[in-house]
């Protein structure tokens, strides 16, 4: 399972041509956007290690136990924090 991070801007739309890829080795691919791209939004007083605590939560939802972190441009500050 690979945890996908986009960069600035962007959003999870970035990866939609890779899970054809992905899929045909096996790797699940989870791509979120980060607050304020796609249909994330920013709240107020939040920063980025709340939005870490809700990638805790959906991969606690979703039953992933292990996944690699893999990122593009201003995506790699939320993964460095999500390691």
């Amino acid at each position: 399972m690979w945890l996908m991070f986009h960069g600035m801007p962007g959003s999870r739309m970035v990866w939609s041509n890779e899970h054809t890829w992905a899929e045909s080795r096996q790797i699940r691919l989870i791509c979120i956007d980060r607050p304020r791209y796609g249909y994330s939004t920013l709240k107020a007083g939040k920063g980025m290690l709340d939005f870490i605590r809700d990638v805790e939560y959906l991969l606690d939802f979703l039953g992933v136990e292990s996944f690699e972190v893999h990122r593009v441009s201003g995506g790699g500050p939320f993964a460095l924090a999500c390691a």
